[in-house]
């Protein structure tokens, strides 16, 4: 069985906070997936590497560093987004930054 752990980095004041993400919502998101073998590396400040981003994943040409993501639809093919991601994701607001650890 995969654990999902998942650590609040930031989070805005409570009077700039918007609606927490919902089911069906369209996200801007901005993530990068790296490759740790033992969590004990995160804290050891062994250097990762990253094997996935929303940069890479941008429409081309654009300067953008976002992607869009329907929160419960999975968009798009299996394998696209890792397992969990609806659950790390829903309940975020914007501005907030979080990290995901599987």
């Amino acid at each position: 069985e995969q654990v999902i752990t998942v650590e609040r980095l930031q989070m805005p004041p409570a009077e700039e906070r918007t609606r927490a993400a919902q089911m069906l919502d369209v996200m801007e998101i901005q993530y990068a997936a790296q490759v740790v073998s033992s969590p004990a590396k995160i804290w050891s400040g062994d250097t990762t590497r990253v094997v996935d981003s929303s940069a890479e994943r941008a429409p081309p040409g654009t300067s953008s560093r976002s992607i869009y993501y329907i929160l419960g639809q999975q968009n798009g093919p299996p394998g696209k987004f890792p397992p969990g991601w609806d659950l790390t994701l829903r309940g975020m607001v914007v501005g907030e930054k979080r990290r995901i650890t599987l």
